[in-house]
């Protein structure tokens, strides 16, 4: 007889209409949070696991576990009891359902590692069915990363969906992604299954002592779901079983549900089932995992591109998060070296932070789907998040630097040695300052400025060479010169060691790299870094109208200054928008500042926009004068990607992919990168004369209100402007060259230096004796505390697409190494021979080493 599965589970959003822990207040009604809605739904649920002893039911993510029990400390034991008699569990999704391609890998990792280990702890259940319900795309790292949590079958793969049984990654990780057939389903009452709770119209939303909705402020009965009704007995035929999904998303439980299971388990073989009860019905499958046939593998590493207006909506939302993931891996590596020291590790205090991030990455957050005040909480989170790194970096630092007021130490929390432009607060009342480094060279300091406190100074100034997990000193000198003194220079020409760039009235005209003898941009079709409005009708989440028309704007730029101050030159470009661009009449200022400074090899670009428009995106364009392979830079490895014909409407994709730190073009002799802070959304074309054009789209302003209201939320409808984006940015973004192709450069490197968060702060460092990392292929990208407290993990990540060894320089305070999973568990015992351990890695891996 076949068998009928009845799983009780949810899809829930922590923000999206709603606010996560906040009320809306609307034109007189009242909108419950996502934190409200959920805590309903746990005590509904649980009160009818009181009723039927068969009853079974899940939470979707550990955030939501977390905050009920934040609010409901009382019902731990209850959910621990139905934990351990297998009636409540929490599948394998994480901390919340990040995005998959807008966050590092690191962050990706620490989402499933925090999740699932919190979940562990509270329900002692180890999920072995992973989810990613709802999450706009997956990147190609996803199957190695579930792999190493212990998860080889995965669900919830949508828009961009799995279409055969089973799903390899980049590194050849691969996962299975096989689910029941569906018999049957929970039905909507009054209003459709997934219209989502409207305020009570008896009390508007308050609650306050309403009988009608039991002081819960919202109307259950819109959207009350009703029991199945007909199930599809055929269901069952090929596994000879199948699902009963009670459930949906935003929906309370259904009060009848009891009632209805009694009476169909007179009728036929059906039970409550969790997540992992379905697993022996396709364990063969998972079984086959790591041996599929070519024609059951997915065609494709990633599940790529869709949705792609969330990857320039709200701008912020990506440049916030891009900026907090590297000061989190700065703040976790200054702990590593005050606990070296003996300092306490703050662990607890880390992983607040982790959580706050985490929410802010959300796929409802960071890709801008959501509405004005949740936006508006969101960025309470950020702040708060800012203000938790920044309080455990200064313990940190407050062990590790002593005392100096005519010193500035730089600290470089990451694997590999940075030059980069860094910034001191100092105690001083004069701004003629100069620096020289630890070996008595004098350091150009390229500005100083008087900071918010009396009587202290900001400088800018060079760090060169900043070791790896090391340190540099430099010593404060007073010159009797002011280094903010600009001069013009005779014509729009600038350069420094590596480039010199040529331009004219209306923008520049090619960029020449004097190390490889070539100009790596050139004015084309397009001049290098030249702003265009591009027609864009949609909606956070997607381009939906065809028109794609482009205004470039090198006839609106004109140039304002060709300057040189200590250490730099620069030039500086306006650019308005002409009256005749339609839609965009008035819509766009700009202030383009590119940038050369001694000792840096790098073009750099800052662009500040006042920007006003409707239904356009703003691009620059890199046009590079040879063509070759396009690479992108994705959460823990690379991609060569090919352009692919823009599609219009849901779910579509606009002809841009989704990139962290940098994309470029590989060339056989010669290479390009453009690297960004927090932009990432790309594209590259090949041009008809042998070139290529890089385009990264910084803004857009979409106006199609898709799924953030509907005629029941017409309250919400004066809380959307928000994601038109309109007010006062500015972006950051950088080229960069090489005379070797892109897999065997420094590009990933260089792009994380330039996001790098480096300390700089008055003081002589005395840094412990740090782990290092020698090899070709591999770089360190994570140092903290092992989750269990007992050691320290460094996670490696072979970035090359190579393979090969690895030999990590252990300090000997360390006595013991094991190469462990993501969850730091299980492993190998590696030797510690003369202070270093050597590990093989395979193409692509990411690897984490647990020492103790």
């Amino acid at each position: 007889m076949s068998t009928f599965l009845v799983l009780v589970t949810n899809h829930f959003d922590p923000l999206w209409r709603r606010c996560w822990d906040k009320r809306i207040e609307a034109k007189g009604k009242t909108y419950a949070s996502y934190a409200d809605i959920e805590e309903y739904y746990m005590l509904d649920h649980l009160e009818l696991a009181r009723r039927c002893p068969d009853y079974k039911f899940e939470a979707e993510s550990a955030i939501v576990l977390e905050k009920f029990l934040e609010r409901h400390p009382e019902r731990r034991d209850e959910l621990r009891a139905l934990a351990d008699a297998d009636r409540f569990a929490v599948p394998g999704t994480g901390y919340v359902i990040v995005d998959a391609n807008m966050i590092r890998g690191e962050s990706l990792v620490r989402n499933f590692v925090l999740g699932l280990l919190s979940v562990e702890e509270t329900t002692g259940r180890t999920a072995k069915r992973g989810m990613r319900t709802d999450g706009f795309g997956n990147s190609a790292q996803i199957p190695q990363i579930f792999r190493g949590c212990g998860i080889a079958w995965v669900n919830g793969l949508s828009y961009a969906p799995v279409t055969r049984t089973y799903w390899r990654g980049l590194d050849g990780s691969a996962v299975c992604r096989t689910l029941l057939p569906g018999a049957g389903h929970s039905r909507g009452g009054k209003g459709p299954g997934w219209m989502k709770y409207f305020p009570c119209p008896a009390c508007n939303g308050t609650g306050d002592g309403c009988d009608a909705c039991n002081g819960r402020g919202i109307d259950a009965e819109t959207t009350h779901m009703t029991p199945p009704g007909n199930i599809n007995e055929e269901a069952a035929e090929e596994f000879g079983a199948a699902i009963i999904g009670i459930g949906g998303e935003e929906t309370l439980p259904c009060p009848e549900l009891i009632d209805w299971y009694a009476a169909e388990k007179k009728k036929r073989d059906i039970r409550f089932v969790l997540s992992d009860d379905l697993l022996p019905y396709v364990q063969s499958l998972v079984d086959k995992v790591d041996d599929p046939t070519e024609d059951e593998i997915h065609d494709g590493v990633e599940l790529n591109p869709t949705d792609s207006g969330c990857l320039v909506t709200r701008i912020r939302t990506k440049q916030e998060v891009r900026r907090l993931e590297h000061a989190a891996q700065q703040t976790e590596a200054l702990c590593t070296m005050a606990a070296l020291t003996g300092a306490p590790y703050p662990a607890a205090e880390l992983a607040e932070q982790w959580r706050k991030m985490l929410f802010a990455m959300f796929h409802d957050c960071i890709t801008a789907t959501h509405t004005d005040p949740a936006y508006e909480e969101l960025s309470e989170f950020w702040a708060q998040a800012d203000a938790g790194l920044k309080q455990c970096r200064d313990a940190a630092v407050g062990c590790l630097v002593s005392d100096d007021a005519d010193c500035i130490s730089v600290i470089n929390g990451c694997g590999h040695a940075i030059t980069q432009i860094v910034t001191a607060c100092l105690k001083s009342d004069t701004l003629s300052l100069g620096l020289t480094d630890d070996e008595g060279n004098p350091v150009p300091v390229l500005a100083v400025r008087e900071a918010d406190a009396a009587g202290t100074v900001e400088v800018d100034f060079v760090a060169r060479e900043v070791g790896a997990l090391g340190a540099r000193s430099y010593t404060v000198t007073d010159t009797g010169n002011d280094p903010n003194v600009v001069t013009p220079l005779p014509g729009p020409v600038i350069e420094n060691e590596r480039f010199r760039i040529e331009a004219d009235d209306h923008g520049i005209v090619s960029v020449h790299d004097k190390k490889l003898g070539a100009n790596i941009l050139e004015q084309a079709e397009h001049r290098p870094g030249e702003l265009i409005l591009e027609h864009d009708e949609g909606s956070p989440w997607e381009t939906l109208g065809s028109d794609q028309t482009r205004l470039p704007l090198a006839d609106a730029t004109r140039l304002v200054a060709a300057e040189t101050r200590s250490g730099l030159q620069r030039l500086v470009f306006s650019v308005r928008a002409p009256h005749r661009t339609g839609f965009a009449v008035g819509s766009m200022n700009a202030t383009v500042t590119v940038t050369l400074t001694s000792g840096i090899e790098r073009v750099d670009f800052r662009t500040e926009v006042e920007w006003h428009a409707w239904n356009h995106r703003l691009r620059t364009a890199m046009p590079i004068p040879f063509g070759g392979r396009h690479l992108y830079e994705i959460p823990y490895g690379v991609l060569e990607r090919r352009p692919y014909k823009p599609r219009f409407g849901w779910h579509a994709a606009n002809g841009d992919w989704p990139t962290i730190n940098w994309a470029g073009v590989d060339g056989t002799d010669r290479s390009v990168a453009v690297i960004n802070k927090g932009l990432p959304s790309y594209r590259i074309d090949d041009g008809p004369d042998g070139g290529a054009t890089l385009f990264v789209s910084v803004l857009r302003s979409p106006s199609v209100a898709t799924h953030l209201c509907d005629n029941l939320h017409d309250a919400l409808l004066d809380n959307l402007g928000g994601m038109r984006d309109f007010g006062v940015h500015t972006f950051e973004y950088a080229v960069t060259a090489y005379d070797c192709p892109l897999p065997d450069s420094s590009a990933a490197m260089d792009a994380e230096s330039y996001n790098a968060a480096l300390t700089a702060v008055p003081g002589g460092a005395e840094l412990p004796e740090m782990p290092s990392v020698e090899s070709g292929n591999a770089r360190l990208t994570c140092l903290k505390q092992a989750e269990d407290g007992n050691g320290f993990v460094l996670r490696l990540h072979e970035f090359r697409g190579n393979g090969g060894d690895a030999v990590i320089s252990v300090p000997d305070s360390l006595k013991s190494a094991r190469k462990v999973n993501l969850l730091e568990r299980e492993g190998t015992p590696l030797e510690i021979r003369n202070g270093r351990v050597k590990l093989a890695l395979r193409p692509w891996e990411i690897a984490t080493l647990r020492l103790v």
